[in-house]
């Protein structure tokens, strides 16, 4: 078992917290009658290490696990799992792409020489070592925008198609009554693109589809910790502000501004990804 934090973050909600070499955050929303998993791991191991701290808490394994969308470290894992499988539709037609596709060495560096996947290699490596075979589980429901599925005694999960820079299969998942929402990757910019980048329209839209959910608890695919309410506005404005930054200067001076302003980190980041979305 790794040392990856598995915890309770409301009533009826549990988050297994990321961890090398890219294992996302896991959710798992616990209903009267069915246990729902969100996200599927990026190997068997991984997903077989949730598994195994259910049964630590005597949680029962997953009736379904609902895919966020379809990058690998979300999705490979999902061989380990008898559960019903659910992913929005694109995500299930690059399912179906990724299952016709050799995952040895070799494979892996010639799509990434044709920039297919070409940053997650050494994770894949790293995660999956030779001699390597990945089955890809194929998705058994299918949805276009939105999906509400029932756990019993009045727990839910809304899975809702919103798209974005990152991957345009996105989808978020809304917990009530618990009021959690589970990102995924919802806000992270491109990844297998030469250059990461966010368009300001795009990540405008997504904030304000987001803005709609009054979430008590966000959970991000990656990030080390589980965002309160007010964090989570924080991390907003800072985008927003970046966002408005960024369309008032224009892309050269939005890019010269990141490396000579006196800005955080994260600020640094957006605006700089901003300005190569403005040059698509």
């Amino acid at each position: 078992m790794s040392n990856a934090r598995f915890m309770q973050i409301s009533p009826h909600v549990y988050w297994f917290a990321p961890a090398p070499p890219d294992r996302p955050a896991l959710g798992v929303v616990v209903g009267g009658t069915h246990t729902l998993l969100l996200d599927a791991g990026s190997s068997e191991a991984h997903s077989r290490e949730l598994l195994a701290h259910l049964d630590e808490h005597g949680i029962a394994p997953p009736r379904f696990t609902a895919l966020t969308h379809w990058h690998w470290d979300h999705t490979f894992g999902a061989a380990a799992l008898s559960s019903v499988l659910i992913a929005q539709v694109e995500t299930a037609h690059f399912l179906h792409r990724l299952a016709g596709y050799a995952w040895d060495d070799e494979s892996l560096e010639l799509r990434a020489r044709l920039g297919f996947m070409a940053t997650s290699v050494d994770d894949i490596k790293i995660e999956l070592p030779e001699p390597r075979t990945v089955p890809i589980r194929q998705a058994e429901i299918t949805f276009q925008d939105e999906i509400t599925i029932h756990l019993g005694g009045g727990i839910t999960c809304q899975i809702v198609h919103v798209g974005g820079d990152h991957s345009a299969d996105l989808c978020v998942m809304w917990m009530m009554p618990d009021r959690v929402l589970f990102l995924g990757d919802t806000l992270y910019d491109s990844v297998y693109t030469p250059t990461r980048y966010y368009r300001a329209a795009t990540l405008t839209a997504l904030l304000d589809r987001l803005a709609t959910f009054n979430a008590t608890w966000i959970v991000e695919g990656h990030g080390d910790a589980v965002l309160t309410r007010a964090e989570y506005e924080a991390l907003v404005a800072k985008m927003r502000a970046m966002i408005a930054l960024s369309e008032q200067l224009g892309a050269d001076a939005a890019e010269a501004h990141a490396a000579n302003a006196d800005l955080d980190e994260d600020s640094v980041y957006f605006l700089r990804a901003l300005a190569a979305g403005a040059r698509l």
